[in-house]
C-alpha cells in the first residue's frame, strides 16, 4: 500500500520514501528512458501534510492536470503529470473504499448502492502522449499561384521625328535637307538644282511651319519610319 505511478505505456512504479526523482539516468529514485534528459526532470515530494510536484529540470515543462509548474503544485489521487516525453497517473492506493450497510429490509434493496472505486490495475491503460515532430520533417506548403502575363502595352507607330524635320526645313530648306531626312531623295535633288533661285528655300520654310504645327498623330501616319 502506497503512492504508485502508471505512465502512458501501462507501467507502474512505486513511490519510496519522502523525496523521488524522476529521469532517464539510473541516478534517479525512478527511471523512465522516455524523459530524454539524464538528469532529475521532477521531483515527487511529501511535506507531511500532501505530495507536492516540483520541476527538477529548468529546461523542461512539467504539468499537472493541464497547470504548468512553476514552482511547487499539490498532486492527488487519479491526477496527471506530464512532463516532455512521459504521462503519469499519480494513484493513491491507500483511499479508502466506501463501506456497504447492512440491508435493514427490501426497501433498502430498490435503492443503488454505492460503487467501490476501482483499483489501481483499472487506470493502467496509455495515457494520450503528444507524437514528437522530426527535425527534417516534410512541410506542406501552398502552390505557388501561376506567373501572371506580363500587361500588353500599346506602343506607338515610329516615324520620323517631326521637330528635327521642320528646323531642316527652315534652315536649310533651299537644299532640300529636309526631303534627304524624310527618304524623298529625288524632291531634294530637285531642291538643289533649283536652289539658286532661292524658291526652294521659301517653300522649305513653308513646309517648316507645316511640319512644326501638324497634329502627331497625322504626322506618324504621313511620315512612318521606314
Amino acid at each position: 500500500m502506497g503512492i504508485q505511478l502508471i505512465d502512458h505505456l501501462g507501467r507502474t512504479y512505486d513511490v519510496a520514501g519522502k523525496r523521488v526523482t524522476l529521469g532517464a539516468a539510473r541516478t534517479n529514485s525512478i527511471t523512465i528512458a522516455e524523459f530524454g534528459a539524464p538528469g532529475p526532470v521532477l521531483e515527487l515530494i511529501n511535506d507531511g501534510m500532501g505530495w507536492l510536484v516540483q520541476r527538477a529540470d529548468p529546461g523542461s515543462a512539467v504539468i499537472v492536470n493541464g497547470a504548468t509548474v512553476t514552482d511547487a503544485l499539490p498532486v492527488g489521487h487519479l491526477d496527471v503529470i506530464q512532463a516532455p516525453g512521459v504521462s503519469l497517473r499519480f494513484i493513491d492506493t491507500a483511499q479508502p473504499r466506501p463501506q456497504s450497510q447492512p440491508r435493514n429490509g427490501p426497501a433498502d434493496d430498490a435503492q443503488p448502492q454505492p460503487k467501490p472505486p476501482p483499483s489501481a490495475d483499472h487506470y493502467r491503460r496509455p495515457l494520450p502522449v503528444a507524437a514528437p515532430v522530426a527535425a527534417n520533417a516534410p512541410v506542406h506548403s501552398q502552390p505557388k499561384p501561376a506567373p501572371l502575363a506580363p500587361p500588353v502595352v500599346a506602343t506607338a507607330t515610329a516615324s520620323k521625328d517631326q521637330t528635327l524635320a521642320g528646323l531642316l526645313a527652315i534652315l536649310l530648306g533651299g537644299v532640300g535637307a529636309h526631303h534627304f531626312y524624310l527618304g524623298r531623295i529625288l524632291l531634294g535633288v530637285v531642291y538643289i538644282l533649283f536652289s539658286w533661285t532661292f524658291i526652294p528655300m521659301l517653300v522649305g520654310i513653308i513646309e517648316g511651319i507645316i511640319y512644326l504645327t501638324m497634329a502627331e498623330e497625322q504626322w506618324r501616319a504621313k511620315y512612318p519610319a521606314p
